[in-house]
């Protein structure tokens, strides 16, 4: 037991040493966090109920409003998951995309 605890430490040890990462991007992923935290508060309503039980309660302007709030949404959260994932997004659809829903 001693020795696969010591052996367990040691690979953990040796995961730390190369997956060291700088202060600057742990602050810029904690911002990151705290704002997807602070996104997920402001949709709990949207995620607790149906969406036939919200749009019942708004106008059509507000539908609308709503329903183009979404796909901003959607559209800049994909725009996010491909940066992360050092996708080259120069040429990809979603620019067009973006430009489309957003507005720019």
């Amino acid at each position: 037991p001693n020795e696969a605890a010591a052996a367990e430490a040691a690979a953990a040890a040796a995961a730390a040493a190369v997956m060291e990462v700088p202060e600057e991007t742990l602050e810029q992923l904690r911002t990151v966090k705290a704002a997807l935290d602070e996104l997920e508060e402001h949709m709990q309503p949207f995620l607790e109920a149906s969406p036939k039980d919200i749009t019942a309660q708004l106008t059509p302007l507000e539908r609308v409003k709503v329903h183009l709030a979404l796909a901003q949404s959607v559209v800049t959260l994909y725009q996010l998951h491909r940066r992360l994932d050092a996708a080259n997004l120069d040429t990809h659809p979603i620019q067009k995309e973006l430009v489309r829903v957003c507005g720019g």
